[in-house]
């Protein structure tokens, strides 16, 4: 390349749209030259705009398993030990009385779900109350109370000293003020279950009232003034005794507990004591009717069935094809094989509950085996959703309670006393287990289980190893129809236990959907959460992929310019040659 081609090429000079001496398309030559090198870039660049709709359908997914893990919570039934709702075990109680007043101004009753349904009366006789007592009157709080040492003239002021409140000592001296003695006290009120307080009933009439913590009979204030530091500045008389809650339980029961709140007296029942029941100086009786809360239990399974269908609507929409068998525009969750035995599991699953239902109880759950797609609103056809009769569910209830909530949660039932099912194995969904315990044989024989025929060994640690009569926890050994059960157990220790387990719809939705609806315990995540996470990760590749292309092709199309550059400057060059020549040749010709 010449010097002046060079100083053409390479001094900024750039070809227009149209080289000014080639008449070259120079633009349209490079897009043309560069458009297989778009390609890998293109493709990136749609892959990258797809996972991120992908990532967005994905994490509603993991919104919709969230919510149905959580309804099937609701209704799977709980083990002991758990925390948790079970709608389906939820009690109502109604109170009522023969006055005017409204009974639950009275008291409250809390049944657990275990609690049977019963009907009892409740008569408040007295609350539960602590002790209370006050000085007598001063009539200022910031200046002294107290008289000067030594002397106990005036007896409505303390005399400095020493004296014991609940056997603590507490030191008054001179010049102390209301609020000082006060702090005195308070200082030592976890030690004498006491607290002092200013109250000021009328004008210029500061009193010290002392309440202790304690409530109940049990509840006292006691001093020990050998000095007369007190100066009969305390009432004599305390202006609330300490009493414990009497209330009398179907008339013949009498109930004392140092406490309003009764969770002790009947197990799985809690009674909040909030009035004496009377009315009118009259003593009367509230009627308590406790049984199964049929609304909540069934406001419990509509909402499964609203959070399966809009599962179920959710993955089918994102997997579904047209009918020339192409995926949808708003399925962004194709091919995903674990996403699809998902809907597969809970479908299957779903569909005992119509199918498994017999002539003598229809519990109102229908399993829709179609639903035609609807091309006003765009959704395609559906399989498997759920449909509820209100009313046919309530009947069934109403006939037979625990039959229908059984097609729902997880159960052992049979001959459970002294028996607590803290964990649950997957092995067996229906059928019955004979536990055979006996302390008295070797430690590694001390429970066989019989299952189908077949007898094993479950393991058994006592809650007390010197003395096996306690009881223990008892737990299923890996490979056995028991694995994954365990047991408190609190009985003697020689008896044999005949259980019944089944396991209803929730409960082996949940189970199915557990991996995709809670976090693994490897990564702390989800398995969407995961593949999300993973998504995210390819996004990132394909982003670099897109810069180093990118600089290639700047690269190369910065290469073309050049050379399109020096070539429209040698065609400038010759043109200039030619001008030249044909100048020359003119000239010449005219002489």
């Amino acid at each position: 390349m010449s010097d002046g081609v060079k100083k053409i090429a390479y001094s900024g000079y750039v070809p227009s749209e149209r080289g000014v001496f080639s008449g070259l398309d120079f633009k349209q030559m490079i897009s043309d030259a560069l458009k297989k090198k778009e390609i890998p870039i293109k493709k990136a660049e749609d892959s990258i705009s797809f996972n991120h709709e992908k990532v967005a359908a994905l994490s509603q997914l993991q919104s919709l398993l969230n919510s149905f893990s959580s309804s099937l919570s609701n209704i799977k039934g709980i083990n002991a030990g758990q925390i948790g709702t079970d709608l389906l075990q939820a009690k109502k109680v109604v109170l009522s009385s023969s006055n005017a007043e409204k009974a639950d101004g009275f008291l409250k009753v809390t049944p657990g779900y275990n609690f049977p349904n019963e009907n009892f009366t409740l008569e408040v006789t007295q609350l539960a109350q602590n002790r209370i007592v006050q000085t007598v009157g001063f009539s200022s709080i910031s200046s002294s109370a107290t008289n000067l040492s030594g002397n106990h003239d005036n007896v409505n002021l303390f005399t400095p000293g020493t004296f014991a409140l609940n056997g603590s000592n507490i030191t008054v001296a001179e010049g102390d003020t209301l609020q000082n003695v006060v702090n005195k006290i308070n200082y030592y009120s976890s030690s004498t279950n006491v607290t002092a307080k200013i109250i000021n009933p009328s004008a210029s009439n500061f009193r010290i009232m002392l309440e202790s913590s304690v409530v109940g009979s049990g509840s006292t204030i006691t001093f020990n003034d050998v000095d007369n530091v007190l100066n009969n500045v305390f009432s004599p008389a305390a202006i609330q005794v300490g009493q414990n809650a009497i209330v009398k339980y179907n008339d013949n029961v009498i109930i004392e507990k140092p406490s309003n709140t009764i969770n002790d007296f009947m197990e799985g029942l809690t009674i909040n004591l909030y009035n004496p029941t009377t009315y009118s100086g009259q003593p009367f009786k509230v009627k308590v009717a406790v049984a199964e809360d049929v609304d909540k239990a069934i406001g419990g399974i509509e909402d499964f069935i609203a959070q399966y269908n809009a599962l179920v609507k959710f993955i089918t929409q994102q997997q579904g094809r047209d009918e020339d068998g192409n995926y949808y525009d708003s399925a962004k969750i194709r091919r995903d094989e674990y996403i699809t035995n998902i809907l597969s599991d809970i479908r299957s699953v779903a569909a005992e509950l119509s199918f498994a239902e017999d002539s003598s109880l229809k519990i109102g759950v229908n399993y829709l085996d179609k639903v035609p797609a609807n091309p006003s609103t765009n959704e395609p056809e559906y399989k498997g959703l759920l449909s509820l009769d209100k009313e046919l569910m309530m009947q069934a209830m109403e006939s037979d309670f625990k039959r229908v909530i059984k097609k729902f949660r997880f159960e052992v039932s049979g001959d459970i006393s002294q028996l607590n099912v803290y964990k649950r194995g997957e092995d067996i969904r229906n059928g019955n287990v004979v536990l055979d315990i006996n302390i008295s044989r070797s430690a590694a024989d001390i429970v066989r289980a019989t299952y189908n025929g077949a007898t094993f060994n479950m393991t058994f640690t006592p809650y007390d190893s010197m003395d096996l009569s306690k009881g223990g926890r008892i737990k299923g050994q890996n490979s056995t129809a028991m694995q994954g059960y365990e047991f408190g157990y609190s009985g003697l220790g020689t008896e044999v236990k005949n259980l019944q387990i089944s396991q209803g719809v929730a409960d082996h939705i949940f189970e199915r959907i557990k991996e995709a609806a809670s976090e693994t315990s490897t990564t702390g995540r989800t398995i969407v959460e995961n593949e999300i996470l993973e998504i995210i990760k390819s996004n990132e590749l394909y982003k670099n992929q897109i810069t180093i292309h990118t600089e290639r092709m700047q690269k190369e199309k910065d290469d073309l310019l050049m050379r399109y550059a020096e070539m429209e400057a040698k065609i400038a060059q010759y043109q200039s040659m030619m001008d030249f020549l044909t100048a020359q040749s003119d000239y010449l010709n005219k002489r």
